[in-house]
């Protein structure tokens, strides 16, 4: 069956629908267009798929022909101010999945100010970029690490990662259970007024920070304390996470007793 229709008033879409089926599985092509001075947008919708029994049929749009010459399919190039793929529905969106090929993907390639949002949603985003090969390579340009204030009380989560931060006036952080890759780097921005204090959740502090110089172990234990008196603008402390405990990876402060932990 194809129907051909096309409006004949300033008000009405061209309608082309081409369909076939048994009654129970139907397949269909519906392309409209609306007329500029009534304000009637066009519509192309291509779908495929048993609408009764739930199940979905596949789409495919390809350009070029068996004689290896190259095809292009483009998406809302002219007019088009939003392109929507798969918004509420789709459960699995590929872009350059699957094949031996060598490809170019571009995204926001432009000369505009491009805003691009990966995985800004309320839900338990895992994003991964590059694979654990020796030729896997990965590059970011303006790379900026988070800031946060501690002038009271923080309670870090994982989500927190990569974050510096700012210990000033009366802070009071406590880290999450461990994550594995999870780090934070703590550094005194201002002179604290009360002594600050970076707990944990249990005895799960490892490793050895560098005080006036000396090394000073740090052994299972579950709070450091800076001392408000000793402390120094520009003292530090890092902490990673192996998933089972946190362990201090780099640190220096300029008075002995500054920090210790407990």
């Amino acid at each position: 069956l194809v129907t051909v229709k096309s409006g004949t008033s300033a008000a009405t879409s061209g309608i082309f629908t081409a369909g076939s089926g048994n009654g129970v599985v139907s397949g269909a092509l519906t392309i409209a267009s609306g007329t500029s001075s009534a304000g009637v947008t066009g519509a192309l919708t291509i779908g495929s798929g048993n609408a009764l029994g739930g199940n979905s049929g596949a789409v495919s749009i390809d350009a070029g022909t068996s004689d290896a010459t190259v095809g292009t399919v483009s998406l809302g190039n002219t007019n088009a101010t939003t392109v929507a793929i798969g918004t509420t529905a789709a459960t699995a969106i590929n872009i350059g999945a699957g094949g031996a090929l060598t490809r170019t993907i571009a995204i926001g390639t432009g000369s505009g100010v491009d805003t691009i949002n990966i995985g800004t949603g309320a839900g338990a985003n895992v994003i991964t970029i590059g694979t654990a090969t020796t030729t896997a390579a990965v590059t970011v340009y303006g790379q900026r690490e988070p800031i946060l204030s501690g002038a009271g009380a923080l309670a870090l989560v994982a989500s927190n990662s990569g974050s510096l931060v700012k210990l000033l006036t009366v802070p009071a952080v406590t880290l999450p259970a461990p994550v594995a890759g999870v780090v934070y780097r703590f550094v005194v921005t201002a002179d604290i007024t009360a002594n600050a204090t970076i707990t944990a959740t249990g005895a799960l502090l490892q490793g050895s920070m560098i005080v006036a110089g000396a090394t000073v172990d740090v052994d299972g234990t579950t709070v450091f304390t800076i001392d408000a008196t000793k402390e120094n603008v520009g003292d530090y402390l890092e902490l990673r996470s192996d998933g089972t405990n946190w362990f201090v990876t780099q640190s220096n402060f300029l008075t002995t007793a500054a920090i210790t932990s407990a």
